[in-house]
């Protein structure tokens, strides 16, 4: 190859390298500027992540999300499905911003139990605690020695004592005010034996006990009707204070409250389209008593 010829190579060469560099570092530039501009879509919205332990209510928080995006608030909740015995874990860890899945006794116990630091922004609904039977329509039905579920976290299975109680099953020492053990049974005609289980499979024991006493809320994901599925309930008394430890909850972290998207999510539930939610398709099974406690979150006590 004469000299002329060489250079013209590696003149090629060196064209064909720079043609290929400057390609991928096309390539690469369209790639980040892709991806700036995704982030800054995306850096538009905050999202607040809201964890719950049932598909019950989501109708609830797309009401709250339509809410948001109406005001154009820059703000979205996205719904963590989780079991409800991790949700105060991961919101304390701050895996979760918020959670809605409690009542206030139950954030009280968990906070005793395990030293969250977990405070109440807002109140959102009370739900019935009500009996279910696959075999008999009313608690006098009840047999000797038969069996009846209850929920075995100490909240709940203190107030499922006092449904019983109110239906004339049993009674409880009333000292133990309204979370009595089975311990603190001081009367049982029947010899009613009580079945401490997960709440969540008290609908699929219903075949194998005589009764079942569980949440409205996962009534309803196993198919039941809380008004006309249930052979017993309560009424339920908002102005009753007996109920305060029953009315849930929206939960964050103590002192968060002043968050602002946190805020925009806590005003959002008391909107008129969550009310008209509750108002067509939860009036069987849950009664709104929204309060913001924003300026004077509650302490779980």
């Amino acid at each position: 190859m004469s000299q002329q010829a060489a250079k013209k190579s590696v003149k090629a060469r060196i064209i064909a390298i720079v043609i290929v560099a400057v390609a991928v570092l096309a390539v690469i530039i369209g790639s980040v500027v892709a991806n700036k501009v995704h982030a800054g879509e995306e850096g538009k919205t905050t999202i607040v992540k809201v964890g719950v332990d049932s598909d019950s209510f989501n109708d609830i928080w797309d009401a709250v999300n339509q809410k948001l995006s109406d005001e154009k608030a820059g703000v979205r909740v996205e719904l963590v499905k989780m079991d409800g015995s991790q949700i105060n874990a991961a919101t304390d860890k701050k895996e979760l911003d918020l959670n809605a899945f409690q009542h206030r006794a139950y954030l009280a116990d968990q906070v005793k139990q395990e030293g969250y630091k977990l405070q109440t922004y807002a109140t959102t609904l009370i739900q019935p605690l009500n009996v279910y039977s696959n075999h008999i329509k009313k608690l006098d039905e009840l047999k000797d020695g038969d069996t009846i579920a209850v929920p075995n976290n100490p909240t709940n299975l203190g107030r499922a004592l006092k449904v019983l109680e109110a239906g004339g099953v049993l009674k409880t020492d009333p000292a133990k005010g309204y979370l009595p053990t089975v311990a603190d049974i001081t009367e049982n005609p029947k010899n009613i034996k009580i079945k401490e289980v997960d709440a969540y499979q008290i609908p699929k024991l219903l075949p194998d006990v005589a009764a079942g006493i569980t949440n409205a809320n996962i009534a309803v994901d196993a198919g039941l009707d809380p008004q006309s599925d249930s052979i017993f309930s309560v009424p339920v008394n908002p102005d009753d204070i007996y109920n305060k430890p029953w009315v849930n909850i929206i939960v964050g972290r103590a002192g968060e409250q002043n968050n602002p998207a946190y805020r925009k999510v806590v005003e959002a539930y008391a909107s008129d389209g969550v009310k008209k939610v509750f108002e067509e398709k939860h009036k069987a099974d849950s009664i709104y008593l929204y309060a913001n406690l924003l300026d004077k979150p509650e302490d779980a006590k």
